[in-house]
């Protein structure tokens, strides 16, 4: 369970995650949401019904759509010792891979992997990746629900009915689901929603995201059909939580289709690729231990150029600069 909520704390002091017989459950299961996208495997035993085999395809479908990783699994068995499903990385992402273990309960180590010895197939995995393996840091939730041979109203998706096109995130807690149960869950921070609608000429959706506990409304907005869109919004201080996402349409009987929902973080670039930020912001970390007020004088340490590609040392004043490969402009 601890493996979890370091897979959100720490995914940028931890390059990849492995966790057997536990998984979130009650208010430890609200938080799926890390810094950046990380490699995890998961090994569970078909017989523990103390953190309940039963509850962990939730599990998979939140972390696999956390990944951006393909929702339709590839699948190996052994018949007698476990059956392996590897969720495969798609661009940008990492994979999540699900071993369920034939015989196993409750227990922190098993021999029914390919390497006779679960720790070991934890450090097979481990060693594949660092921090600097590559992935789109920004990305937050990527359901891919489009997949061919993915049935998303079999992973707590409502598809086409009524009105409702589209509907994610809903569920209760009860002493039966342990708190685990489907939901998009967001931390406070600024984010973009994307994605496509296709169907008839002329027609509107309209996209809904609404908290869970109390129906607070983040936003209500009308899409034309035939366009890719993106959404930017803000999850508000103290607003951390659940929320689910709703897509409806005119009628019952437009022929619509939403694919390729992404979220992401928003950074706060623009089509230029430009970051803005304050001064105060802008200083901070570059030249530790000195005072960062409007103007000071920086001691570059090899890591700001203007654009030319000219390394310099200057007094900060509004303009755009290259820090650590990124264009910042400061206000």
């Amino acid at each position: 369970m601890n493996t979890y909520a370091m897979a959100n704390a720490c995914s940028d002091v931890f390059a990849a995650f492995a966790s057997i017989s536990g998984f979130p459950l009650n208010e430890f299961h609200l938080r799926h949401t890390g810094k950046r996208p990380v490699p995890f495997l998961h090994i569970h035993g078909k017989n523990d019904d103390f953190v309940r085999y039963s509850l962990i395809p939730t599990i998979v479908d939140e972390m696999v759509a956390r990944m951006g990783a393909n929702p339709v699994p590839v699948k190996t068995s052994v018949s007698g010792k476990y059956d392996k499903s590897v969720y495969v990385a798609t661009e940008g992402s990492f994979p999540y891979i699900f071993y369920e273990i034939d015989g196993m309960g409750h227990n922190d180590f098993t021999t029914n992997t390919e390497d006779g010895n679960s720790s070991l197939t934890m450090w097979r995995f481990f060693r594949r990746y660092t921090l600097d393996t590559p992935c789109d840091t920004t990305l937050k939730w990527m359901p891919r629900i489009e997949a061919e041979g993915f049935a998303p109203q079999n992973h707590g998706w409502t598809v086409n009915q009524g009105r409702t096109l589209l509907a994610f995130g809903f569920g209760e807690k009860t002493d039966a689901n342990q708190n685990v149960y489907h939901s998009l869950q967001l931390t406070t921070g600024r984010y973009k929603l994307s994605f496509r609608a296709d169907g008839e000429a002329g027609k509107t959706i309209n996209v809904r995201l609404q908290r869970y506990s109390n129906s607070k409304l983040v936003f209500s907005k009308n899409v034309a059909v035939g366009e890719e869109t993106t959404i930017p919004f803000e999850i508000k201080k103290d607003d951390f939580g659940q929320y689910k996402i709703l897509f409806t349409r005119q009628s019952s009987t437009d022929d619509i289709t939403v694919s390729n929902i992404v979220l992401r973080t928003d950074n706060g670039e623009d089509e230029t690729g430009i970051e803005e930020v304050q001064n105060s912001k802008f200083l901070d970390g570059l030249a530790p231990g000195r005072d960062s007020s409007r103007g000071t004088k920086i001691q570059n340490e090899g890591r700001i150029y203007d654009l030319l590609g000219r390394r310099v040392e200057f007094t900060v004043k509004k303009g755009v600069y290259i820090v650590n490969g990124k264009k910042v402009a400061t206000k």
